[in-house]
């Protein structure tokens, strides 16, 4: 029988629907890690998943206030970088040019519908540089006409997009239910490099307000 070591729990809000997804591909993955936008959910939670392992989680932000904030809560360390910049569209690609082996790119900045369209497009541009590309909130980019369609409005359960202008490999994530938001919010798995995508964490549980992550001993 296996035994689990209760490891991290959140509340499931709009900002953390992201993290059962970004840890399943973490624990199924071996590289280094890229994030852009820090957060109080993601940061840390990141390095938790890679503590005591040879793993680098390198940490892009450009509202300066919240780079100072979240470095302080999480300083640097030998397996953890942070890259300040003030403008995607003349720096950011500079930054994302020095790792070109990453297991891992979590894009959940700012500015939110031009600057991580930027972002996707860039790994979309050099699919050998992530081996999967993580983006949160992508129900906004198909109904703001950055790149996507939509499916199927929220009738149901959940809502449908289609990203095959993106890449025809593609997974959408929904977080449990109840959504913490009416849109969920949803995250979009891509692999450019035409990597496996895995099976999509979901809890059983519809009435889950609690993440349990939790790790095989």
């Amino acid at each position: 029988m296996k035994k689990y070591i209760y490891i991290f729990i959140m509340e499931l809000t709009i900002y953390s629907t992201h993290l059962p997804v970004l840890e399943q591909y973490i624990l199924k993955t071996t590289g280094d890690i890229i994030e852009l936008g820090t957060g109080q959910y993601s940061t840390g939670f990141i390095l938790s998943l890679i503590a005591n392992t040879n793993r680098k989680l390198i940490s892009l932000e450009n509202d300066e206030q919240w780079h100072n904030a979240v470095k302080s809560n999480y300083p640097e360390t030998d397996n953890h970088v942070y890259y300040f910049y003030r403008d995607y569209l003349t720096e950011l690609d500079d930054i994302l040019d020095q790792y070109q082996n990453l297991s891992i790119a979590f894009i959940d900045s700012s500015p939110m519908g031009p600057g991580r369209t930027h972002a996707m497009k860039y790994y979309k541009r050099n699919p050998s540089y992530a081996e999967y590309v993580l983006i949160h909130d992508d129900d906004f980019y198909p109904k703001n006409n950055y790149f996507g369609s939509v499916v199927k409005e929220y009738e149901d359960r959940e809502p449908d997009f289609n990203f095959s202008d993106v890449s025809l490999n593609y997974q959408i994530y929904y977080p449990p239910i109840p959504y913490p938001y009416f849109t969920g919010p949803p995250t979009l798995i891509v692999s450019f490099c035409n990597k496996p995508l895995f099976d999509e964490f979901r809890c059983s549980d519809p009435l889950m307000t609690k993440i349990c992550y939790w790790k095989c001993c």
